[in-house]
């Protein structure tokens, strides 16, 4: 963010309107608003300017660009432009700060786009399921996506009938950063570790799965396990090249004698077909969902990889210590680690044992997402959180200190102080 040309902005805005800046007081109320409270810059500009024009009896000029009489379908928005919409708001969400009074989406028949209505001088909250004309709202972007402001400066005026809309439904493997909807059944539901999260974990279709997520503040409905769901508008957003989805409750719709059949993989993921590897499973662990048959660990001679072998795959037990040969399997990354994917089509034969190369050992200062060898000491020991938990705290060596989480498993134990 560059302070001193907002500043500048503002202040130039001001002598047109024959107004003398006080650059300190407006520097200040930037770094407030952007460093304090998370308000966008572009956002924070236009706050600043308003509030100083007010104080001085005069109203910020609006762009001459747009007729407040024009309505510009929601599909054709672009960051930068003040619009006059008319939509209906699908869904609502508790606001992520105090310097934000409401967040959601409002959807017309040409397409959806997030709204954010910020708290300092925010007109009336907008209802789920009503329909809205919003003149002098303005587009700008967030996270690469177009994003509408609701300002003080907006006319929100209700309208009293409820128009059809028709949601497209997009495949799970076409999805992309933006607002879609979707129809999938609910495989996973997985542990919450947020304050302000209601429910996570994973969906899938015919052509992938997602996972997805429902924050506090909308409907306090659970999305079942194994129910196939129609969901309409729902954020899809990307975080370190993975994608989830966040959903309302109330705009999910049970689709009932629907058997889908759902393609397992890693959730979000770009997968690529994996040529025959051989390797040694050098752990297994519990299963936290039906989904999945067995997840681990297994050495390759190219390296070591998390494995997932999921439940639709034909696939006898693994065993600990064994190893296979393996074909038509994927791989791809999860929570930007390689992964390996044994699903619906792979093939996993028992071959003879053979010796493993000592791993390399990778100092602390050198570990990256995915499977390493390491020579630590106990540093620091911490409180559990979770009941699956069995010891976290921190560990470390010459180079730095990681944290580490041991999870609960036949045959594992503590770690203990003093030891290397």
């Amino acid at each position: 963010m560059d302070t001193h040309e907002i500043t500048t902005r503002i202040s130039q805005k001001l002598r047109a309107q024959d107004i003398n800046p006080d650059l300190e007081r407006i520097e200040t109320k930037i770094n407030r608003l952007v460093s304090e409270f998370g308000v966008p810059p572009a956002e924070a500009e236009r706050t600043i300017l308003q509030d100083i024009l007010k104080e001085h009896g005069k109203q910020i000029p609006k762009p001459q660009t747009s007729s407040p009489s024009d309505i510009t379908p929601i599909a054709d928005l672009a960051p930068g432009e003040w619009v006059t919409i008319e939509g209906k708001v699908v869904s609502v969400t508790d606001p992520p700060s105090p310097a934000v009074a409401q967040k959601g989406i409002i959807a017309d028949e040409s397409g959806a786009i997030g709204f954010v209505i910020f708290a300092k001088g925010a007109p009336a909250l907008l209802k789920a399921g009503e329909w809205y004309r919003l003149e002098s709202s303005v587009v700008d972007e967030f996270r690469g996506l177009a994003n509408l402001k609701i300002h003080s400066g907006t006319t929100v005026t209700p309208i009293n009938e409820d128009r059809p809309l028709t949601p497209v439904v997009t495949s799970i493997a076409d999805l992309s950063p933006g607002i879609a909807s979707i129809k999938g059944k609910v495989i996973q539901n997985w542990e919450v570790r947020h304050d302000r999260m209601q429910q996570t974990g994973l969906i899938g279709d015919e052509t992938g799965t997602v996972k997805f997520l429902v924050w506090k503040g909308g409907s306090d409905q659970q999305l079942a396990t194994d129910q196939v769901y129609f969901v309409r508008y729902a954020a899809v957003e990307e975080y370190n090249g993975r994608l989830s989805v966040t959903i309302d409750p109330a705009a999910c719709s049970p689709v009932e004698d629907d058997e889908l059949d759902v393609r397992f993989t890693a959730p979000g993921a770009m997968e690529e077909a994996l040529p025959r590897v051989e390797g040694k499973i050098i752990s297994i662990e519990a299963s936290v969902s039906d989904a999945v048959a067995a997840q681990g660990i297994i050495a390759t001679a190219e390296g070591a990889y998390a494995f997932t072998l999921w439940a639709n795959a034909d696939i006898s037990p693994l065993e600990q210590g064994g190893w296979y040969a393996i074909e038509g399997a994927s791989k791809g990354t999860f929570r930007g680690a390689p992964r390996i994917s044994l699903g619906e089509g792979a093939v996993v034969t028992p071959i003879e044992d053979r010796p493993l190369p000592p791993p390399p050992l990778t100092p602390i200062a050198e570990l990256q997402p995915g499977i390493a060898t390491i020579r630590v000491k106990l540093v620091q020991e911490w409180e559990n959180r979770s009941d699956r938990m069995l010891q976290t705290g921190l560990i470390g060596d010459e180079t730095g200190v990681v944290k580490f989480i041991l999870w609960k498993n036949e045959g594992v134990e503590k770690l203990l102080e003093n030891t290397v």
